[in-house]
């Protein structure tokens, strides 16, 4: 599975689950949890790089997750409202096995768990 597809995915996942469990259908939830989750792996990656670089990342964490957030939900908002739409995603998706469904909805909660604990742990490191 390639990477968009993964994102695709969980955007996908995520807004079945908004759209099942509260008949929420505007989306902007299921595109502001995958911008977090994307941002944290974006400022992972940065943080790692200046490790390796031996600098200090001189502005605060939280201007930097929101700085990468809201770049990503702009990236976000163009992919799933005029390229990659939730329909066609459902028609992809949506007749998944239960037991398919429920170890890949386990991955996106795994993955999006290890990414939070990631950044908080490179970026206390980054920012010393």
């Amino acid at each position: 599975m390639k990477l968009t597809e993964w994102f695709d995915y969980m955007f996908y996942r995520i807004a079945s689950f908004y759209e099942n469990k509260f008949g929420n259908k505007d989306r902007w939830n299921s595109m502001s949890i995958l911008s977090i989750i994307q941002s944290t792996n974006i400022l992972i990656l940065v943080s790692i790089f200046h490790i390796l670089r031996k600098d200090v990342i001189r502005l605060s964490p939280f201007v930097l997750l929101l700085i990468s957030t809201l770049f990503c939900l702009a990236f976000n908002m163009l992919r799933y409202s005029k390229i990659r739409k939730y329909k066609g995603l459902d028609i992809l998706w949506g007749t998944e096995e239960e037991s398919v469904r429920n170890r890949k909805g386990f991955f996106i909660i795994t993955y999006f768990l290890f990414s939070i604990i990631s950044l908080v742990f490179v970026m206390n490191i980054s920012t010393r």
